[in-house]
């Protein structure tokens, strides 16, 4: 489990570094908005945002959870992809997903 902890905590990072994702930051600490589903599983990513806090005392993750089909959540993701909706900065997805979120215009990741 810590191991899973430690990866998705460096993931979120790397995410936040490379991609060049835009986070909303006011006079405080800087705000991540994550976006996952399964709302009946929130206690494992509640319990890695809280470690991630205290780690990252100036970046705030604020857990977004979506419906627990998978289908619904995928509809979720790609309509805010589809209309540039810039309120998710960081988001859970399917293994099988990425050949799915690409356009003429090119990938939405």
């Amino acid at each position: 489990m810590r191991i899973f902890l430690a990866a998705v905590s460096i993931l979120v990072v790397v995410v936040v570094m490379f991609l060049g994702v835009q986070v909303s930051q006011a006079d405080g600490p800087m705000t991540i908005v994550f976006l996952t589903w399964k709302p009946n599983q929130p206690g494992g990513w509640k319990r890695l945002i809280q470690k991630f806090h205290r780690e990252n005392p100036k970046i705030r993750v604020k857990l977004q959870v979506g419906p627990h089909s998978s289908t619904k959540y995928h509809t979720i993701v790609t309509q805010r992809l589809k209309n540039m909706d810039d309120s998710v900065d960081v988001f859970f997805m399917d293994v099988i997903w990425p050949p799915n979120l690409q356009t003429p215009a090119g990938p939405w990741i």
